[in-house]
């Protein structure tokens, strides 16, 4: 059975330079950072998914991470156009994955982050895309609420984990 997803874009245009939630991401560190090898390990997922990410986008891959101390409260994954994503152009980015981890949530720390991004990313003649899973409503509500729009319901292939549309 092949994963129901639901694909967002902002284009360039649409994008609005949003004043940062600082009363939300003043409260944690925020650092963008561009993973080596041997730093795979200490981000986001771990180190098989951060591999994957790494190999697929040939290094490009970025992690924006938001700590609180020493305990990361969010990841969300940052990466230009790659087989993957047949649809994006050159110069588009793609978000995801992203996790606000479960004693964070329900405190617009997503929905700050994405807007964080959105004013971050958006460059003349770039399109944002995410995506998620169509039966994670919080997401869906979150994606929507800070301007992605609805682009058409996509599925993962197992095998290629190439994102096919599905208008």
């Amino acid at each position: 059975m092949a994963v129901k997803l639901l694909v967002y874009k902002i284009d360039d245009y649409l994008c609005e330079k949003s004043q940062l939630h600082s009363d939300v991401l003043s409260t944690y560190k925020l650092s963008i950072l561009k993973p080596k090898i041997s730093d795979l390990h200490k981000l986001g997922h771990g180190f098989v998914v951060n591999l994957f990410w790494y190999l697929i986008s040939h290094g490009k891959v970025e992690v924006l991470q938001l700590t609180d101390s020493e305990y990361i409260v969010h990841f969300s994954y940052i990466c230009p156009k790659v087989y993957r994503f047949p649809f994006m152009k050159t110069g588009d980015i793609q978000i995801g994955p992203c996790l606000t981890f479960e004693k964070y949530q329900k405190r617009g720390i997503y929905s700050a982050v994405l807007k964080y991004l959105i004013s971050e990313y958006c460059k003349q003649n770039r399109t944002l895309w995410i995506y998620c899973n169509e039966n994670n409503e919080a997401s869906r509500k979150t994606i929507e609420k800070v301007g992605f729009k609805y682009y058409g319901n996509a599925t993962i292939n197992k095998l290629t984990k190439v994102i096919k549309i599905h208008h």
